[in-house]
């Protein structure tokens, strides 16, 4: 057996990791979550959307928009799909 097939033995060996869902609601937010995450572009801080914000989005978006976070300078709002955010920059929505 080759080496590369060793480690892909190792890694299809690796038990898969149940997926985790964030609840980011105004009454569920991890703190602590929160106070690490950022914007993959400008590394501002996020925070969590508002119906304004909300709104904007979807309508900039063409599709409902539900629930995200918002950057800190107030321009760019990142989608939350299935309690998990969507922080890279192809996700984000200028608003």
């Amino acid at each position: 057996m080759s080496e590369a097939e060793s480690a892909l033995g190792q890694i299809a060996s690796i038990p898969a990791c149940p997926s985790i869902r964030l609840s980011l609601s105004e009454q569920g937010v991890d703190k602590e979550l929160l106070e690490i995450l950022c914007c993959p572009l400008t590394h501002q801080a996020l925070r969590i959307a508002d119906e304004a914000a909300l709104a904007k989005a979807t309508a900039k978006a063409g599709r409902l928009i539900p629930e995200g976070l918002v950057r800190e300078d107030g321009m760019m709002l990142y989608p939350i799909s299935d309690g998990i955010p969507l922080l890279v920059p192809e996700e984000g929505i200028a608003l």
